[in-house]
């Protein structure tokens, strides 16, 4: 690709420029179902910074997934593009289960024509709401950046958690396309879906009476 290194970096400190100079803070955009409820956990204060993530539905009974229509950066004949959203929502879980982990999944396509450089970033972060703890991951994305042709991509990641009652999660994801001179560069993400995996426990009083009840059959085994 013609000077794609030195128009990169150019590219890259352009960027800077222009999030520090151009791009104010955005109202954050609640989704029309922020609440709700699901067989093992609530949910609330659910939304993004932008809008672009749409709503969620409810699959499985533990999966957030989310058709995003406008998230998409496409850059003309030079120009830089970016798109960005965070999404937020917190999870109160019922008595007797708990959160053993997030898993995220994205998808979406890009395409170059003549040079260019596309590319695009997530980072998972969570918050325990009862004791101070954080996780974070970034997403694995083999097929990024991409400097030719067309094609799908994929990003994947999560985190493990250790039976956490009340959490909020936030999922930040940035868009950007780079061309050249008489060029066409786009990205665009096509669905993302959050995967909460829960784990019912018994609660302790349960537990107490479950140890009562195997002690006096070994007693009366013996």
């Amino acid at each position: 690709m013609k000077n794609l290194t030195k128009f990169t970096a150019l590219a890259i400190a352009v960027i800077c420029i222009q999030i520090v100079c151009t791009n104010p803070a955005s109202a954050f955009t609640p989704w029309t179902n922020s609440s709700g409820s699901a067989a093992n956990f609530d949910w609330e204060n659910g939304g993004s910074d932008t809008g672009l993530f749409g709503d969620p539905n409810l699959s499985g009974g533990n999966t957030f997934v989310f058709f995003p229509k406008d998230f998409i950066a496409t850059s003309v004949g030079g120009e830089i593009a970016e798109v960005s959203d965070t999404l937020t929502f917190d999870l109160i879980v019922h008595p007797g289960a708990s959160v053993t982990g997030i898993q995220i999944s994205e998808y979406g396509d890009y395409g170059i024509l003549g040079n260019g450089l596309v590319d695009m970033s997530s980072i998972l972060t969570t918050e325990n709401l009862i004791t101070p703890q954080t996780e974070s991951d970034i997403l694995n994305n083999p097929t990024m950046p991409a400097d030719f042709g067309t094609g799908a991509w994929f990003a994947n990641g999560g985190v493990s958690l250790n039976g956490w009652k009340h959490l909020r999660v936030t999922l930040s994801n940035d868009l950007i396309a780079i061309s050249d001179l008489d060029s066409v560069a786009f990205i665009q993400k096509k669905i993302v879906g959050d995967s909460v995996a829960i784990t019912i426990i018994p609660e302790p009083a349960t537990l107490a009476l479950l140890a009562g009840g195997i002690a006096y059959l070994r007693r009366k085994k013996n």
